[in-house]
């Protein structure tokens, strides 16, 4: 064979790095896999996918290598995921072309610049903002399904007859394809939102998973009502079973709350059989049981308005510290919110505090209040007793107030 012929065979750089790539994406989703059925995430995909067949659909997985969004996008579009990187580079291109529909929406106050700069390297998780901007720039409709959520659809285009392409969401992190059940084809899906509409009462397979889920939810929870049956057993010696189901439902299934009720009935217990032959208790059983049902009242209240108080932490709204915060406050009731969870950067008035540290740490601080806690001895009593110092320091800096 001459060189020229050695020349002609040899594979270009371009198909050379197109079967890279290939090798690449098939040990990322070969790993993802892996990963995947021994984490948690396997549960997510499993309701996700029962769901999606409920509607006659499946998930054509992809590689979770960064470049998840533009492989699901471009097996809608195309049939297959290796154009990706072309996907990516257009949709960068558009977003730069359009800068002033998307730099307001760059988060963590990144130049924008920076943002595309790091949205265009291969690999590199994308957003929100790009599937807006493949959305607009090849003129489609894009529907996102995620578990237990309804249909999110990203319109490119206001025409009612425009192309759809259907991807899911799961893992908080990760985009895969979404095909008909059926559809093992090369070829490019053409779903539309109406087709589901018809399909969405499920079949009979779907039907009977749907009854093994419940059946197993409802094992999953005899289980649990056994286990917190035993440990409320162990913790008051009490053997009835059904009397710590029947106070274990009436206290909302808080065990806490069933141990304490179960000790008060043991202390009303007691009353008949340490009363004297005249069937009357003494006066010292009077004061014995007012105190021992006084201190479980006292102890039980105490429980219960700390567990409200966590379960209202659990609870709690996500609010910005911005102009809807101000908002949401004039709403509600007697303008006060008992709790919520505030995101957002809070800016001093006059110089913020430098800390003394870390040069590069500052701060914002009104009132910083210091308790010490120590024994002292008292000469008098003889005894050791616990005194609290409070210290208060007050600094002129005052949070920036909402205008």
């Amino acid at each position: 064979m001459s060189r020229k012929q050695a020349a002609r065979t040899r594979p270009g750089k371009a198909e050379v790095e197109r079967k890279r790539d290939e090798r690449a994406a098939r040990r990322a989703l070969a790993r993802d896999r892996r990963n995947r059925a021994q984490g948690e995430g396997e549960h997510d995909g499993g309701g996700l996918n029962e769901q999606l067949r409920a509607l006659g659909l499946r998930l054509r997985e992809v590689p979770g290598d960064g470049n998840c969004l533009f492989r699901a996008l471009g097996d809608q579009l195309e049939g297959h995921s290796r154009n990706h990187l072309k996907h990516r580079q257009d949709t960068v291109a558009y977003m730069i072309q359009q800068r002033p529909d998307f730099e307001p929406f760059v988060e963590d106050d990144v130049p924008f610049e920076k943002h595309i700069a790091n949205l265009a390297q291969p690999g590199t998780f994308a957003g929100n903002d790009a599937i807006v901007a493949f959305a607009r720039n090849n003129q489609v409709n894009i529907v996102i399904h995620q578990q237990n959520a309804p249909l999110w659809q990203i319109h490119g285009m206001d025409k009612s007859n425009a192309r759809e392409l259907h991807i899911a969401y799961r893992y908080g992190e990760h985009y895969d394809s979404v095909r008909k059940i059926n559809d093992n084809s090369a070829a490019p899906a053409w779903l539309q939102t109406e087709m589901l509409c018809q399909n969405e009462s499920p079949n009979q397979e779907a039907t009977q998973a749907k009854g093994e889920r419940q059946q197993q939810l409802k094992e999953e929870s005899q289980h649990e009502m056994d286990n917190a049956v035993q440990k409320v057993h162990n913790a008051t010696g009490c053997s009835d079973v059904g009397l710590i189901a029947q106070v274990l439902e009436a206290e909302g299934h808080s065990i806490e709350s069933a141990i304490f009720a179960i000790f008060q009935m043991k202390e009303l217990e007691k009353l008949p059989i340490t009363m004297d032959s005249t069937s009357h208790p003494s006066t010292g059983e009077i004061i014995l049981l007012a105190t021992s049902s006084a201190v479980t009242a006292i102890l039980y209240a105490v429980y219960r308005h700390k567990s409200k108080i966590a379960d209202s932490l659990k609870g709690a709204k996500k609010v910005t510290l911005d102009q809807d915060l101000r908002n949401l406050l004039m709403e509600a009731p007697g303008k006060c919110i008992p709790y919520a969870v505030i995101e957002g950067v809070v800016h001093s008035v006059k110089e913020s505090l430098n800390s003394q540290f870390m040069d590069s740490c500052k701060g914002v601080v009104q009132r910083l209040t210091l308790q010490e806690h120590k024994m002292v001895w008292n000469r008098t009593t003889h005894f050791c007793q616990c005194a609290t110092l409070e210290k208060a320091t007050e600094r002129s800096r005052e949070v920036t107030q909402l205008s």
